[in-house]
């Protein structure tokens, strides 16, 4: 049986440089995975505890002083990092075939052969000079790598004339604690209640999330990292840390209560919270 064609990915994720990349990348990761390619990820070890779909997927991670020291032969490399340009993709193409380079900056050289700028409105003359002239350019949101699950949402949606829902996203860390503002001046309109505010792990900052969830046992945390956090379904989250629906339900249920006695001060807590807007808690 033939070995499968091998992907290596090298993004990264922290909490200054938020989740993006490795979210964009997963989901050109999974439709490879389903084409029966082998998947590795190149980041730092803060990555898998920023996005935890990372680590769920089943994928092979090492960090990039690994990668340096034993450049690992593939037949496809992604670089998606705003502090990566030619200089690193010249060194790859002695292990790797080709190389594609997501990117929305258009600042920096690359040496790629393929460019895929996502950005709505991006114009081939951005990148005049700034990669090899065979290089295929695939620009616009006709791009753009969105999780499956928006997708799937775009064939639900109904046109009803009136803003029945908001959707607000400053990205996956927010260090400024955007979303509290935002969330704070929807409730001041008394338009609508912001119902995501009703859960304990979006009342504090990303920063902070990690440092609560580290207290809590281990299924705890794990059921709100999946459901809570990465959105998953009971389903798919159950399939994934291998119990039922039931005792996925239970552990959610046991760690939000835990995390809410953490943001009303029952439990101690080593950072401050953001108290909900008026007619939120």
């Amino acid at each position: 049986m033939a070995e499968p064609r091998k992907a290596i990915f090298r993004t990264d994720a922290s909490v200054m440089i938020g989740g993006g990349h490795v979210r964009r990348c997963l989901v050109l990761a999974d439709a490879l995975a389903e084409a029966g390619w082998a998947i590795s990820f190149v980041c730092s070890a803060e990555a898998a505890n920023i996005v935890p779909g990372l680590g769920s997927r089943g994928f092979a991670v090492m960090e990039p002083g690994a990668l340096e020291k034993a450049p690992v032969r593939c037949d496809l490399v992604v670089v998606d990092d705003y502090r990566l340009d030619a200089t690193f993709e010249r060194g790859a193409r002695g292990w790797a075939k080709r190389i594609l380079v997501v990117d929305d900056l258009a600042n920096r050289p690359h040496d790629c052969d393929v460019l895929l700028d996502q950005s709505p409105g991006r114009a081939r003359g951005a990148y005049a000079g700034l990669v090899p002239e065979n290089c295929t350019l695939l620009l616009g949101p006709s791009y753009a790598l969105l999780d499956r699950r928006f997708r799937a949402a775009r064939g639900q949606r109904r046109a009803t004339g009136k803003v029945e829902r908001i959707f607000v996203n400053f990205g996956t860390t927010d260090t400024a604690n955007a979303t509290s503002l935002a969330l704070d001046a929807i409730a001041a309109a008394d338009e609508c209640i912001p119902t995501v505010a009703s859960r304990p792990e979006a009342r504090l900052m990303m920063h902070d999330v990690e440092r609560a969830l580290a207290r809590l046992p281990a299924h705890q945390r794990t059921a709100i990292r999946l459901v809570g956090i990465e959105e998953c379904s009971y389903e798919e989250a159950a399939r994934l840390m291998d119990m039922t629906v039931a005792a996925v339900r239970c552990h959610l249920s046991r760690g939000r209560n835990r995390l809410r006695e953490m943001v009303e001060g029952r439990t101690a807590l080593p950072f401050r919270t953001r108290p909900l807007a008026r007619g939120n808690a």
